[in-house]
């Protein structure tokens, strides 16, 4: 029997206590390369706007290579983050921070290439309809974690995903939807509690002034770590389902992707819970 919503929402949240100096470290490593994107925004757009190459501005040629570069290195980290939370929830030791950096450059390119390819599928079923992009995005929902946690192919970790989901829809879904909800809620309300104060700041300070623009940067580099530090429970939610779905793979019989070729659309399975 799977666990319920209630349970996955405490143990994801005693995993993140219990665990919190453990990935702390990946939490800096993930926030780092976004808050460097940002000030090197900042920096590009206030102190070299006015340089061109060709017909776009040199400054934004510049930012989008930085930022692309930075992406990929925050990429990298969260692979070897979420082989962490993994070790964590199945009681294994976690070697350095630098060994799990290396083994998440093995996996780096097959994670990219599963999420490219996860991202194309729900949004081409988006682009037929919206029920099928919906079907497309819980089958393949355990994807990244098939190759990222037990090191599987692209192919395998999409078709290992479906056949998680498949036979209990509705219960996965619910399972997802539900955490992701309840500490997008407490991730919201921490950042406002956060930006308070600089709020207040910025609302008594000129906007034409450079001062403003300093704490501008301030106040989105601090919403950027609240980020960092919370979204990791939505993340360990996925983990702990994922590993939970492996325990107990039986099911009754969903629709298949054969079925998709009818001419009528895809729906959802029979509600079951």
């Amino acid at each position: 029997m799977l666990m319920s919503i209630t349970d996955i929402i405490v143990e994801s949240f005693k995993l993140y206590k219990n665990n919190f100096k453990r990935f702390f470290v990946f939490m800096v490593l993930t926030f780092v390369p976004g808050a460097l994107v940002i000030i090197s925004k900042f920096l590009l757009t206030n102190f070299f706007s006015g340089k061109t190459l060709g017909g776009l501005g040199l400054s934004y040629l510049v930012f989008l290579i930085v930022a692309l570069l930075l992406s990929a290195i925050s990429f990298w980290c969260n692979v070897a983050f979420i082989r962490v939370i993994a070790h964590a929830y199945t009681g294994q030791v976690s070697s350095s921070v630098g060994t799990e950096l290396s083994s998440a450059t093995k996996i780096f390119w097959p994670a990219i290439g599963v999420t490219i390819l996860t991202v194309l599928a729900v949004l081409g079923g988006m682009i037929l309809l919206i029920i099928p992009g919906i079907i497309f995005m819980l089958w393949f929902a355990f994807s990244y974690a098939s190759v990222t946690i037990d090191n599987t192919n692209v192919m395998d970790g999409m078709h290992k995903s479906k056949a998680l989901v498949d036979g209990r829809w509705w219960k996965v879904l619910w399972r997802l939807f539900f955490p992701t909800v309840v500490f997008g809620i407490v991730a919201v309300i921490a950042a406002n509690i956060v930006e308070m104060p600089l709020t207040y700041i910025l609302k008594n300070t000129a906007p034409t002034s450079s001062l403003f623009a300093t704490w501008s940067l301030l106040a989105k580099i601090i919403d950027s770590f609240t980020t960092a530090i919370f979204t990791p429970l939505t993340t360990i939610a996925m983990v702990v389902l994922y590993f939970e779905l492996k325990k107990d793979p039986q099911g009754a019989v969903v629709p298949q992707m054969a079925e998709a070729k009818t001419s009528t659309p895809l729906s959802p399975p029979t509600k079951n819970i």
